[in-house]
């Protein structure tokens, strides 16, 4: 109830408390106090010398105390319940003290003046040493200062000798009692925030299982839908494609033509919207497709020109390409690196004005290659740069990019195409002027066609 008054947590937390300090100090309490013992009876040296007639007496105390202590502390290394290990030590604290205060009233000659100074040194090593309870402690201190004041008039301590001891006597019992006071309620303080940091790390760890779990489903979810939606997507596209090119007979009346073209385009649309999505579903739960080769650099980019000029949604848009490489070669996954540059360049394409002009360059840079494309688009403010990289990302719901149409997984997945080329995906855009994305890949991607000569 002291306990539960004082710091007022209740008697179940501070059972809690006490438990778990109590096997955290046990081994040290044991060893202190079993020194303890081994000092007391040491000390029995000075008996004889010093106690003057009362010397056999006080020798027979000192015995029977050490016997007593004994027993206290074997109770206390034996026993598993804590309460009963805080009781044992503060019998030890009271045999100790019970046995001093009566040597004192006993002694004669010097040992009547100088053992009463014991009596601090046994509250300092109790409270520094064995550190017991803040209860076990105040009361043992409180009952050794009442019982000197009790009891040191019935010996022949001096005048001078009981003014001293008075002083630092008061002083050590309440420095102790204080102190005491003071670590308890630090180590209450401490365990408290070790339950709240292991309530918030278990919070944490089912929380992030419950992410990646919610994550996996998702992506599961999204590569079966996306496999069942692209196998009859498949199916429009070619047959609208067999009806604009009137394999079978003239589509009348002419109307008829406008809406076939407008199915094989929006078909064409899905299926690579779909195949985004398997794209993202894969990298995801890391199964995306990986066959690396090497292949000449200006292959690929004639590809991925080819692949974005059909998409363009202006015929006055220019396509420029630059190999400044003289015919380099790149040790790549070869349809990956042909997606991620499309993936670029139809960006490009999706954002460029009328009459305006795309270029795809490699050239060296200061730390190795770079895949650039550049487009004289509507640009991207500083702030979105980085969140333009993630999945299903816009710039804004009433901006121009969403105006645009696309689920914003290109970029997503050409950052992740640039990683496990052991690359980076950059961005620098002016609002304005136009935005050049660069995937910049090591020297150790590319074999130059001079090396290849001389190899």
């Amino acid at each position: 109830m002291v306990g539960r008054d004082l710091f007022d947590d209740g008697a179940a937390w501070s059972r809690s408390f006490y438990e778990r300090n109590d096997a955290r100090k046990f081994s040290q309490r044991r060893i202190f106090m079993f020194l303890a013992i081994q000092t007391y009876a040491i000390f029995g040296v000075l008996d004889g010398p010093m106690g003057g007639a009362a010397a056999p007496l006080l020798i027979n105390i000192r015995i029977i105390t050490v016997i007593l202590l004994s027993l206290c502390w074997g109770v206390f290394a034996t026993s598993a319940d804590y309460r009963i290990r805080e009781f044992s030590i503060m019998m030890f604290a009271m045999v100790s003290t019970t046995s001093l205060l009566t040597m004192i009233v006993c002694a004669q000659g010097p040992a009547a003046d100088y053992y009463p100074f014991a009596l601090g040194a046994i509250q300092v090593f109790g409270g520094a040493l064995v550190v017991p309870q803040f209860r076990t402690m105040a009361v043992s201190a409180l009952a050794m200062y009442v019982g000197f004041w009790g009891t040191v008039h019935m010996g022949q301590t001096s005048l001078t000798s009981i003014y001293v001891n008075m002083f630092l006597l008061t002083v050590s019992t309440i420095s102790i009692i204080v102190g005491s006071y003071t670590r308890e309620t630090l180590e209450r303080d401490q365990l408290r925030k070790e339950h709240q940091l292991a309530e918030a790390r278990d919070k944490a760890l089912v929380s992030s299982r419950d992410a990646i779990q919610a994550n996996q489903a998702k992506s599961h979810m999204m590569a079966n839908v996306s496999h069942e939606l692209r196998t009859p997507m498949n199916a429009i596209i070619g047959f609208s494609e067999m009806m604009k090119e009137e394999i079978f007979g003239s589509i009348n009346p002419p109307k008829y033509r406008e809406y076939v073209d407008d199915i094989h385009k929006s078909g064409r649309i899905l299926l690579s919207n779909i195949n985004d999505l398997l794209d993202m579903a894969r990298i995801e739960t890391g199964k995306i497709g990986w066959e690396e080769r090497l292949f000449p650099v200006s292959e690929v980019m004639e590809i991925a020109v080819k692949s974005s000029r059909a998409a363009l949604p202006d015929d006055s848009i220019h396509i420029l390409s630059y190999d400044m490489s003289d015919g380099a070669y790149v040790h790549a996954d070869f349809d990956r690196l042909c997606q991620a540059l499309t993936n670029l360049m139809n960006n490009a394409g999706k954002f460029s004005p009328p009459d305006s002009i795309i270029e795809i360059t490699f050239g060296a840079t200061a730390t190795g290659w770079a895949f650039r494309v550049k487009d004289e688009g509507c640009g991207i403010a500083g702030e979105d740069l980085q969140r333009i990289r993630e999945p299903f990302a816009q710039v804004g719901p009433s901006s121009y990019s969403a105006a645009k149409g696309g689920l914003g997984l290109g970029l997503a997945i050409t950052s992740e195409i640039a990683q496990r080329l052991d690359g980076t995906l950059d961005i620098t855009s002016t609002v304005g002027v136009g935005t050049t994305v660069s995937i910049l890949l090591p020297n150790e991607r590319i074999e130059l066609h001079s090396e290849r000569l001389s190899a």
